[in-house]
């Protein structure tokens, strides 16, 4: 309720991002997350935030990775917003024989 109707306060100074960008930047994260990528709209020019979505990455058996909140900046680009993990290695790992052509 606070989240959707007020105000919270987060310290978010340890978040880091991870850029996915490339041609199959759409279909390499829509192939990690659970949500559907390519329903999450581009930016607007003006930094508007629509185009920032809460996901969640599961290993093959179904296991919570992590929950990020991913930002499309452009078509073929998105930032996975995070405090922790290693899930940069895990997504370069996931693409270790360059089936999509992205860069991690």
């Amino acid at each position: 309720e606070a989240i959707k109707k007020h105000v919270t306060m987060w310290n978010v100074a340890v978040e880091r991002q991870i850029q996915v960008k490339g041609p199959d930047a759409e279909a390499f994260v829509d192939y990690v997350i659970t949500r559907d990528a390519t329903r999450i709209p581009v930016m607007k020019a003006d930094g508007s935030m629509r185009a920032a979505r809460y996901v969640i990455l599961c290993n093959s058996m179904g296991g919570v990775l992590n929950d990020p909140i991913l930002l499309r900046v452009a078509q073929d680009e998105f930032w996975f917003s995070l405090s922790d993990s290693d899930i940069g290695l895990y997504l370069q790992g996931v693409n270790h024989d360059k089936r999509f052509n992205v860069k991690i």
